[in-house]
């Protein structure tokens, strides 16, 4: 069957479910690897179809779709997400959601039960799994691509290959302008956010620093 053929089918079983994507912002992790604890959640809600999102290739980050993905403080979140698992026409789209799934139920373990029948009815994705998927199908997609594809590969491949492929990746790119820069590298305003979220679990979602509130809604838009 023919790579657009395929497409199609999917494109066409898709429209009937409503694609959510979903992301968690945790204080640290602890040295003792214990699950961070949860400081807000965030819910990715597009009203324009996933392919119209896209120009060149990559996710075109708006501020239409900024406004169009919620973010909330731990409570919130439990109770939202509670209500995406009982909606049987809802895929959540989740970007490493072994981590986020933890975090959920640490917040809340009687989520358990309704993330288990989602899971079992393919109602939770894994975009870095199926990222992963892709890449190992599509070899040669991440040297013609904007998106640090090798990146997203890293956790599956030994030292040794990454390194070998990284050297390979780096001696056919051009020096790095504003506008090639990869969709994943973190802009400097942005350096110190990930690692702070823990420090405004007291302080209302509408008082924090737009920076902290884009980077929190973009890590749903991009799941």
């Amino acid at each position: 069957m023919k790579l657009e053929n395929i497409a199609k089918r999917l494109s066409s079983h898709l429209d009937q479910y409503e694609i959510i994507g979903f992301d968690t912002e945790t204080f640290l992790i602890p040295s003792t690897g214990e699950i961070p604890r949860l400081v807000c959640g965030t819910f990715a809600l597009p009203d324009t179809p996933c392919k119209s999102l896209f120009k060149g290739g990559v996710l075109d980050v708006t501020d239409e779709l900024l406004d169009q993905t919620l973010i909330l403080n731990a409570t919130e979140t439990v109770e939202k997400f509670r209500e995406l698992l009982d909606k049987r026409n809802c895929i959540i789209a989740i970007h490493n959601a072994q981590f986020d799934l933890l975090v959920m139920l640490k917040q809340d373990y009687s989520l358990l039960i309704p993330i288990v029948k989602a899971l079992k009815d393919g109602r939770i994705v894994c975009t870095a799994i199926g990222q992963a998927m892709m890449n190992a199908s599509l070899p040669s997609l991440w040297l013609h691509s904007q998106v640090s594809l090798l990146e997203s590969m890293k956790p599956f491949l030994s030292e040794a290959k990454y390194n070998h492929l990284k050297k390979i990746k780096e001696g056919g790119k051009s020096k790095k302008s504003d506008d090639n820069l990869s969709l994943f590298e973190e802009d400097t305003k942005k350096s110190g956010i990930r690692t702070s979220f823990g420090d405004l679990i007291d302080t209302p979602i509408d008082e924090w620093d737009e920076v902290a509130v884009a980077y929190a809604k973009e890590d749903a838009i991009f799941a």
